[in-house]
């Protein structure tokens, strides 16, 4: 998600919408649908994403190919992530 001034400042929608590509409605079904009816997704909101990210997918690849027992696979993956890689979340507006 864009900083918030590129949703509210209109030099800063501007900056982005003010050409060729974006019909003059796209503030609407855009920029107004997003502020008002959207939540930021929780990768968006981690700390450190980067890094959780390149533990947990390999070893949700592994659960789903389904010849290692979950319980197997997420205990070594919860003391990797409780073990420093969990940072808390950025400040958000409330959501």
């Amino acid at each position: 998600m864009l900083p918030k001034r590129y949703y509210t400042d209109q030099e800063d929608i501007d900056v982005w919408t003010k050409n060729d590509a974006h019909p003059p409605e796209y503030k609407t079904a855009a920029i107004d649908y997003t502020v008002n009816n959207s939540a930021p997704y929780f990768y968006q909101k981690l700390r450190n994403i980067d890094a959780i990210d390149k533990v947990l997918t390999p070893a949700i690849q592994v659960i789903q190919q389904g010849k290692t027992p979950a319980a197997e696979v997420l205990k070594p993956l919860a003391a990797k992530l409780n073990g420093g890689l969990l940072q808390g979340t950025y400040p958000t507006d409330g959501n």
